[in-house]
């Protein structure tokens, strides 16, 4: 049985074909998060850590890693960060008693902090943690009292920026150490350092499909002159 079917439902099928085709073959950022520090870091090259074992001086905002790392805290132009060593003796950054969100501005496609909180005395406590990166990703991280918590991230494109809230109010947000890297494998050092653009097989398909669309048409047009003469202008119904 034959299926005649106008140009509109051409335009359409084709179109929702090349759609599906880039779909399935997308160019947008897609990333992946990590909670063991193992798996990141064998995902990862080039990593570069702070573990802010210096004294921190009371800046409001801290230039790290040469200056690739921002960090800061949400508040007034008063706020300023505060450098301690906690009750097991490990050197660490906090918010101060204003704010319990710390702020992070930096160019990756990987990062990775060991996160904790600390009460007013330094000590470790268990709590929970709120990241939110620039891409829109968020997520939680429950902390402990005896050791800090691995977060990390790898993705195809760039982060530029990194908030850690402490929503309960019940401590501080505090890093015991921060990195910055590269995705390994397939992505090169040249290659993250910039944002992925739309594949050549993405391309051709869109362009191959807009071409059959116009050919259909174009086709049902001729097909309808030759069967249907006095409609092309050429003779008169008279």
């Amino acid at each position: 049985m034959r299926c005649f079917a106008s140009p509109r439902t051409w335009y359409v099928s084709l179109l929702t074909g090349c759609t599906l085709g880039m779909v399935r073959y997308p160019a947008v950022a897609q990333g992946t998060w990590y909670t063991s520090k193992a798996a990141w870091l064998a995902a990862v090259t080039s990593v570069r850590t702070d573990t802010f074992s210096d004294s921190l001086g009371r800046e409001l905002i801290h230039n790290r890693l040469g200056g690739d790392l921002k960090v800061w805290e949400t508040g007034t132009t008063t706020n300023h960060l505060y450098g301690g060593i906690n009750n097991v003796g490990d050197r660490f950054i906090s918010v101060s008693q204003t704010s319990n969100i710390m702020n992070l501005s930096f160019n990756s496609f990987a990062f990775g902090g060991m996160f904790a909180v600390v009460d007013i005395k330094d000590y470790r406590l268990n709590s929970s943690l709120m990241i939110t990166s620039s891409d829109g990703t968020s997520g939680v991280i429950n902390t402990s009292s005896t050791e800090a918590v691995f977060f990390g991230y790898v993705g195809d494109a760039p982060i530029t920026w990194l908030t850690i809230e402490q929503p309960q109010a019940s401590g501080y947000v505090a890093l015991n150490s921060f990195s910055l890297a590269i995705p390994a494998g397939d992505f090169s050092v040249a290659g993250a350092n910039v944002a992925p653009e739309p594949g050549t097989r993405e391309l051709v398909m869109f362009g191959t499909g807009v071409g059959l669309v116009v050919i259909v048409i174009k086709r049902k047009r001729l097909l309808i002159a030759g069967l249907f003469p006095w409609q092309s202008g050429k003779y008169s119904a008279n």
